[in-house]
């Protein structure tokens, strides 16, 4: 995996990309290691996307059974009815909906939930709602905090995994601390790092600022009911009106 530092207040804020070839190879440096008997360290690369018997997607040193396996997330195709509109997703282990989660408060979509200020409200199923929805402009990561009635809530970018297919190129952003940033794949050719303004930033690409969902977490377990993310998937611009005299 390649690591990326963006020179702004952010701190601690680390991420990590991993680019895949159409082939399945990975395209990121990246290596598997091997102790030798003599103790030495030696690395085979490069390393190939995999999927296991239990739907786990990662990197592995080859396709046989014996072969090293480096789970990465599970490969989610979701609930039945409840997630046409957000599945498939790329999912970490505890976003999972197995009997282990569903009883714990740290499960982001289940009727246990607490937030505990640390823990991230933003997760595989908003990353795929957004990414699938071909009229959405960009992909928002911020953990929106909840707050009192009429106030809006407070963005944090906190811990999250996301994925793209081959062709997509959605901006990935995130609100953090009041400031907005272009995490990857931003617009322009801007490098990634702080959006100073960020209606003059949507307005410069013509695409609608982001809005925050309307529930957190937006796509909980059923019963509970989803939320969405707002968006206009009209144009910006109202195209010009022409005129044919006689």
């Amino acid at each position: 995996m390649a690591a990326f530092h963006l020179p702004t207040p952010m701190r601690h804020f680390i991420g990590c990309l991993l680019w895949m070839h159409a082939t399945g190879m990975a395209q990121t440096p990246s290596a598997s290691p091997v102790q030798e008997r003599s103790g030495r360290i030696t690395w085979i690369e490069p390393l190939r996307g995999s999927m296991n018997q239990l739907r786990y997607l990662g990197l592995s040193d080859g396709d046989g059974l014996e072969d090293r396996f480096y789970g990465i997330a599970h490969w989610f195709t979701g609930i039945g009815d409840a997630s046409t509109h957000w599945a498939p997703a790329f999912c970490a282990p505890d976003q999972q909906p197995n009997v282990l989660n569903v009883k714990s408060e740290a499960y982001l979509y289940g009727e246990l939930f607490k937030p505990n200020g640390l823990s991230p409200l933003f997760g595989c199923r908003e990353w795929a709602y957004q990414l699938h929805d071909d009229e959405r402009p960009h992909i928002d990561v911020t953990s929106y905090e909840p707050t009192s009635k009429g106030k809006p809530p407070h963005g944090q970018i906190r811990e999250f995994m996301g994925w793209a297919r081959f062709g997509d190129n959605k901006p990935v952003i995130g609100q953090h601390g009041g400031d907005w940033y272009c995490l990857h794949d931003c617009p322009g050719s801007d490098l990634p790092g702080l959006i100073p303004d960020i209606k003059a930033w949507a307005k410069r690409f013509d695409r609608h600022a982001p809005q925050p969902p309307t529930k957190v977490p937006t796509f909980p377990d059923p019963p509970a009911q989803p939320g969405t993310y707002p968006h206009e998937p009209k144009p910006l611009h109202a195209p010009a009106t022409h005129r044919t005299g006689r």
